[in-house]
């Protein structure tokens, strides 16, 4: 992909005088929201990575946090919890982390494939070069509409120019508001994903641009491509979906296959688009022939479970599947992705199951030769719900997980432990500060449970005096 010159967008978390700093909290988490799970070799030392997303601004600014798992004291060993979860204030002596703005979204990853001299990164060794690393990308809502950049080796975070204060400077996706028409420009990013085959980065957001800005017209909705290894953003980066008649749809969450891309839909009309089609080789997103429209592959099905907006995507089954947070009514719709018709997949509604209020995000545990378990975060209710693709339904509903249940990591099952058909779920709970364990028993899924919690609770935004928000002023 050709790439255009950088646009930064300068800010600063300086406080003005008289004000004091308010640093994000350095051992806990805040209204925690895009989370990932990284180990360099199965069985090895995990790091779990989160951002915070400061959605009450209490502090100057959000923060990526790194938490180095065997070091939590107290953790119970993957498949060994008991039936009460246990509650984990203390993250451990590993914990670091850089600053990012506020109010951020989903969390995706890069890994470097190789050292450069051709020894792999990952899979082989627990202490790999240091030219070994993941590279974490978070979009964020707040001032500047920025994608933020953090590489990782383990416990080791530093921004993508360097430092720990990745606010100032990073990549704006609104830099070109007060250039011309004002357009293309992707405000209020939310959705991020990374293809680890060619280092391909998708972004969402929620927000139509319009034209001139603030008045409201000439709506249009942009998806952000830029590249993992060398990552700038100039005009050509914003891939258009067209002009939209009003203020929807909006994209929420990608999923990054082979050769195509799916995009959910937010914010839409019952005539509205669940998903939308982006082939990644020819960069077409011509309305006409790319936009894939779910509810219209089974219109008896639909009829009768009509899903208004979608959340959460992800690819499964060899990308022959897809499956689809949506919402009004609450479900997981599973498609099949079948070949081509012309040059647009064939997406055919396979089912759709009703979950717990206010699905957000789904994540796939491939179990290859099985079907795939989906793991899905209902935030509204508080529930962490597992579907299992070869019975079609529902296994598991795990509760008391915590406040507004966002993003899932996964730590694979691991052949040479002591539970091999064991993997590990964290889901970040946005509303309560803090981080959900659930071990997932791959072969009997209806044995998964909540085994710890990680960081301390919090709930400033319900109670501005809560003294578990420690720092706060």
């Amino acid at each position: 992909m050709k790439q255009f010159g950088f646009l930064a967008l300068l800010l600063t978390t300086a406080c003005g005088p008289g004000i004091a700093p308010r640093p994000p909290l350095a051992n806990a988490f805040y209204f925690p929201s895009g989370i990932w799970f990284q180990a360099f070799s199965p069985g090895k030392e995990g790091y779990l990575y989160v951002a915070s997303a400061n959605y009450d601004k209490r502090y100057d600014s959000g923060a990526v946090s790194v938490v180095k798992l065997s070091s939590v004291p107290g953790l119970p060993a993957v498949g060994t919890g008991g039936l009460v979860p246990v509650e984990l204030t203390n993250l451990g002596s590993d914990v670091a982390q850089v600053m990012i703005q506020s109010f951020a979204g989903e969390m995706a990853a890069y890994l470097t494939p190789s050292d450069g001299q051709g020894n792999p990164c990952f899979g082989t060794s627990d202490n790999p070069s240091p030219d070994c690393r993941i590279r974490l990308f978070v979009p964020t809502r707040a001032e500047g509409d920025l994608l933020e950049i953090v590489d990782a080796r383990g416990s080791t975070l530093t921004c993508l120019h360097g430092g720990t204060n990745c606010v100032d400077p990073t990549l704006s996706l609104t830099a070109l508001e007060s250039v011309g028409d004002g357009k293309p420009r992707a405000s209020e990013p939310i959705g991020v994903a990374v293809s680890s085959a060619d280092a391909d980065v998708l972004v969402t957001h929620l927000k139509a641009a319009d034209s001139p800005p603030k008045t409201n017209m000439n709506l249009e909705t942009y998806v952000v491509e830029l590249s993992a290894i060398n990552p700038v953003i100039g005009p050509s980066n914003f891939l258009s979906l067209g002009l939209l008649p009003n203020a929807g749809p909006s994209t929420s969450s990608v999923a990054i296959g082979s050769r195509y891309a799916y995009l959910s839909a937010r914010f839409i009309s019952a005539a509205g688009t669940l998903i939308y089609v982006i082939d990644r080789q020819s960069k077409v997103t011509d309305p006409t022939t790319m936009r894939s429209t779910v509810s219209l592959y089974n219109a008896g099905l639909e009829t009768s479970f009509l899903t208004l907006e979608s959340r959460g995507v992800a690819l499964g089954r060899n990308e022959t599947r897809l499956y689809v947070a949506g919402r009004s009514p609450d479900s997981l719709v599973v498609a099949n992705i079948l070949p081509p018709i012309g040059s647009v997949p064939n997406l055919r509604v396979a089912r759709a199951v009703a979950v717990p209020d206010g699905p957000n995000q789904v994540k796939v545990i491939p179990r290859p030769p099985r079907g795939d378990l989906v793991v899905v975060t209902s935030s509204t209710a508080g529930v962490v719900s597992i579907y299992d693709d070869d019975v079609g339904r529902l296994v598991s509903q795990i509760s008391g997980v915590g406040s507004q249940p966002f993003g899932i990591a996964v730590q694979p099952a691991d052949p040479a432990s002591p539970f091999p058909n064991v993997a590990r779920v964290f889901v970040s709970d946005f509303g309560d500060g803090r981080v959900a364990v659930i071990d997932v028993d791959v072969v009997q899924p209806e044995k998964s449970r909540l085994v710890a919690h990680l960081g301390k609770t919090q709930t400033c935004l319900l109670q501005e005096n809560d003294a578990s928000c420690l720092g706060a002023p």
